[in-house]
């Protein structure tokens, strides 16, 4: 398994190409503009790019089309019939999460947006933070509920939102603006979401960077799967912890499963073809990890050693306590934005704790993880 997925990954690296695993195999037609991404599709048409959104719980069809063109010119008649016109680059934009936020402003195109949602969440170090203060960027409430009035206010010119299935925004819908379902966190690889930076980039009339930043990504990331695999051996990890006394680990083909098989580390639920969560007990996860060698909890606030056993007694039986249990506060760190568009420095991070001296260097390069206290 070792040698297969070494002589894979520096395959990708000879010929220069971009593939996360599992993402759809690269299109006999030039005219795609996507490979590794599963939900997303786009191609060049003739004037304008169309692109079709894709979600697991509709196997029939995507569930959005459109054509984007540019502002200063024409619609083109080729437009596919049904595909809503996006005139680009968006000007007044509504964005329901910071994940997108920090795609665009890595664009350049912060300009674009004039309303976000769940501002709560923005890190202190977001450059939008400070927007929103000064009052540049409006707050539109929850991104499960923007509040209706404030998104009017705004006249936007598109609304970029997360949907779940059973849960819509019918009532946005209802304002005239095209609204866009951004399914890219049901990706199932690092490198299939990250190639969402494309769409990103065609809305906001940014392609062609988009396309830098997604090609140096996967540059970044095969070399790291490249180090890691080069480790004597993988490490067991499990991640995250009991919430209301159901724990939710990442189903075998589930993106975060996949970022820990690219860092090289064994997981107990590796063999599960589930790509969401699996919902277990604190026995269920006992049994199969608790000689684990590591263990990854992220939350938004602060943990501690003390605080986890307060918590959950249960943990001073894994192997992994404290040593070797690492946590992500992601309100400080920027840990979601990154995982999104950059999942090579989630990666860094991986190899670094697992496999130290891998990367070359005896201080501890991790950025988004520490130890617990």
């Amino acid at each position: 398994m070792k040698i297969y997925t070494f002589i894979a990954a520096m395959c990708l690296l000879v010929l220069g190409g971009c593939s996360g695993g599992g993402g759809s195999a690269a299109p006999s037609d030039n005219k795609s503009l996507t490979t590794d991404a599963q939900y997303l599709k786009m191609t060049r048409g003739d004037g304008f790019t169309y692109c079709e959104i894709w979600a697991p719980w509709q196997q029939d069809g995507p569930i959005a089309r459109y054509a984007v063109v540019d502002s200063g010119l024409d619609t083109p008649a080729s437009v596919p019939d049904g595909a809503t016109i996006i005139k680009a680059p968006l000007r007044r934009s509504v964005v329901g999460s910071s994940v997108y936020t920090a795609g665009i402003a890595e664009l350049g195109a912060l300009n674009g947006v004039a309303g976000v949602a769940d501002a709560s969440y923005y890190t202190p170090s977001d450059t939008v933070t400070g927007l929103i203060a000064s009052g540049r960027i409006k707050s539109v409430g929850s991104s499960m509920a923007p509040d209706k009035e404030r998104v009017i206010d705004l006249d936007p010119d598109a609304l970029l939102m997360s949907p779940a299935e059973g849960v819509g925004y019918e009532d946005l819908a209802k304002l005239g603006a095209p609204l866009i379902p951004m399914t890219d966190y049901l990706e199932h690889t690092p490198l299939g979401r990250a190639e969402w930076i494309l769409f990103l980039g065609t809305l906001y009339n940014r392609y062609d960077q988009a396309l830098e930043i997604y090609k140096n990504v996967c540059n970044k990331y095969q070399r790291l799967r490249v180090c890691a695999i080069n480790a004597p051996a993988p490490p067991v990890v499990i991640t995250e912890r009991p919430m209301s006394g159901v724990w939710h680990v990442p189903g075998g083909d589930s993106y975060m499963a996949a970022l820990l098989s690219d860092a090289y580390a064994s997981y107990p639920w590796e063999q599960s073809r589930q790509t969401g969560s699996i919902p277990l007990d604190v026995s269920a996860v006992l049994d199969a990890g608790e000689n684990a060698d590591f263990w990854l909890i992220k939350d938004a606030k602060e943990i501690t050693a003390k605080s986890l056993l307060d918590e959950m007694p249960q943990a001073s039986a894994f192997k992994a306590f404290p040593k070797r249990v690492y946590v992500c506060n992601t309100l400080q760190t920027p840990y979601y934005n990154a995982v999104a568009f950059h999942p090579e420095l989630i990666l860094a991070d991986l190899v670094a704790l697992f496999h130290p001296g891998t990367l070359g260097t005896e201080n501890n390069p991790v950025k988004f993880y520490r130890q617990i206290k």
